[in-house]
């Protein structure tokens, strides 16, 4: 089987989920590889050998985004409206802020959430509030990628987290 590059996987990803979106097929798993791709592979890298293509794609990208949030705009949700929902057991809603938080907080995206200094501690308590570990991680790899330290959330917490929740939270705050 012919592997394809990394600028090759991050076109056909984003041809594949405008087509999904399209049809109104399920689209978010696709969606999570592709920016797991982009963060995976140095945008230079990318850049290098996608060559003239690279502002092709570009422009693709940015406007799959759009088309997303045409359909579910995340800057209308407020903190508390997104606190709620953490705290009920709604985990495809809450995967679904997660994805949308993540999407405002990424530099290629030119909307922001209003309340975006608050994001930072709104995954803190999500981390330290959850008792799904998969929301936990989530949350944890936001931060990762576009928080600030100090979590002080979390050192605040980090005693009265379950085991592995607490080995998320340490590994963040390692991290600082």
């Amino acid at each position: 089987m012919n592997e394809q590059s990394p600028a090759e996987q991050l076109w056909t990803l984003t041809e594949q989920i405008s087509q999904k979106l399209d049809s109104g097929c399920p689209y978010e798993a696709d969606l999570l590889r592709l920016r797991h791709l982009i963060h995976e592979n140095l945008p230079s890298e990318i850049r290098e050998e996608m060559g003239e293509c690279w502002d092709r794609f570009r422009r693709k990208y940015s406007d799959l985004v759009r088309k997303l949030y045409r359909q579910d705009s995340f800057a209308v949700i407020t903190p508390e409206e997104a606190q709620t929902v953490f705290q009920g057991s709604d985990l495809k809603k809450q995967k679904k802020i997660l994805f949308d938080l993540e999407e405002c907080l990424d530099p290629w995206r030119s909307a922001e959430i209003p309340w975006i200094r608050e994001a930072g501690d709104l995954l803190e308590q999500v981390i330290v509030s959850t008792g799904d570990e998969d929301i936990a991680e989530y949350a944890a790899e936001i931060l990762r990628q576009y928080g600030y330290p100090p979590y002080l959330i979390l050192e605040e917490y980090l005693d009265e987290l379950s085991e592995d929740i607490r080995l998320i939270a340490e590994d963040l705050l390692e991290e600082e």
